[in-house]
């Protein structure tokens, strides 16, 4: 599964439970205004709030989204893209650090196992992760 990392999205929609969060990616060429959107799926009440820019990773889920008419009378699909277990990156300009209540595991350092083979590498502190 691969991960995905979105910087500086805006979250646009919440789920009732606040689990579910819809964020939208805007990107500008050529004079015109892409954007996609991506449905986030916590394990936890994410404590975002519809307006809020965050940066986040995660891995990335697409499935084929039931057809739709265009403008044009053509019968399209899109792709619906999520993100599953996302990490908010709290490095991010935003407000949404204050309002984020869950404190995800991993952004905490751990101390190094010291009873590893090294090989002769030498390891101090903490492991980055």
């Amino acid at each position: 599964m691969a991960i995905v990392q979105l910087k500086e999205v805006t979250v646009t929609r919440l789920n009732n439970t606040g689990n579910g969060v819809k964020v939208t990616e805007s990107n500008e060429s050529g004079g015109k205004t892409y954007t996609k959107q991506f449905t986030c799926w916590f394990d936890e009440p994410s404590g975002l709030i519809e307006g809020d820019i965050v940066s986040l990773s995660g891995f990335l889920g697409a499935k084929v989204g039931d057809p739709w008419t265009g403008d044009d009378g053509q019968e399209r699909r899109s792709v619906e893209l999520s993100i599953n277990k996302p990490r908010i990156d709290t490095g991010a300009s935003s407000n949404a650090t204050s309002n984020a209540t869950n404190e995800e595991p991993w952004t905490k350092t751990a101390p190094v196992q010291t009873d590893v083979e090294t090989n002769g590498f030498s390891f101090e502190g903490a492991a980055p992760f």
